[in-house]
C-alpha cells in the first residue's frame, strides 16, 4: 500500500509541533522556570472602601475547590465582590453570565462600563422574577494589564502575553429588591 504525500506531511509535522511551540513568547518560556506563586491574601479594602469577607456556604465552597487558586465572597455597602486569585490559565475560569445563566436567570449584555477611577469593565443585567442585579466583571494581572473578556483573557495567558497570577473580579449590585 502507498502512502500518499499529504499523509508523509501530516505526520511529519505532528511530530515536530510540540518541539515548535508555535506563539510562546519568552516570556511565557521564562514563566515556566519560575518558582509557583504565593497567594498573598486578600486586600483590606476594596476601591478604597473598606468591606466584609462572607463565609462561604456548601454550595460556593465545592465551587471554589476546584477553581485552581483562591475564591473570596465580600460584602460592600449591599453589592456583592467576588474575589478570585488565580495562579494558572484554567478554562474554570469562566464569563459570571454563565453562573447567572445556570441559576434560571435572564442575562443581557449592557457592553463596556468604565468606573470612577477609569477602569473599564464588561457588565450586564441579570433578572429573575422581580430580583435585578447589574454585574461587572474584569481580569487583571500584575504588570497592570486587564481584560473584561475571559476568552481573551485565557489565551493571553495561554501564549504568554500575560503571566499570572492574576486577580478576576465580580461586582453585583442589586437594581431593586424583591
Amino acid at each position: 500500500m502507498k502512502a500518499l504525500p499529504g499523509v508523509w506531511a501530516s505526520c511529519a509535522i505532528a511530530a515536530v509541533w510540540p518541539l515548535v511551540q508555535p506563539g510562546r513568547s519568552a516570556t511565557a518560556r521564562e514563566a515556566e522556570t519560575r518558582p509557583a506563586a504565593t497567594f498573598p491574601g486578600w486586600p483590606e479594602t476594596f476601591e478604597g472602601k473598606p468591606w466584609i469577607r462572607v463565609p462561604p456556604s456548601g454550595r460556593v465552597a465545592r465551587f471554589a475547590a476546584g477553581l485552581g487558586g483562591e475564591t473570596g465572597v465580600f460584602e460592600q455597602g449591599g453589592r456583592v465582590v467576588v474575589l478570585r486569585w488565580v495562579a494558572s490559565p484554567s478554562r474554570a475560569v469562566h464569563p459570571i453570565a454563565d453562573c447567572f445563566r445556570a441559576r434560571g436567570y435572564r442575562v443581557k449584555a449592557a457592553g463596556l462600563a468604565r468606573d470612577a477611577a477609569g477602569m473599564v469593565w464588561s457588565e450586564l443585567v441579570a433578572d429573575r422574577g422581580e430580583e435585578r442585579w447589574r454585574v461587572r466583571e474584569r481580569i487583571t494581572d500584575e504588570a497592570g494589564r486587564s481584560w473584561t473578556d475571559v476568552s481573551a483573557w485565557y489565551w493571553a495567558a495561554q501564549r504568554g502575553v500575560s503571566v499570572g497570577p492574576w486577580w478576576a473580579v465580580t461586582i453585583a449590585t442589586p437594581e431593586n429588591e424583591a
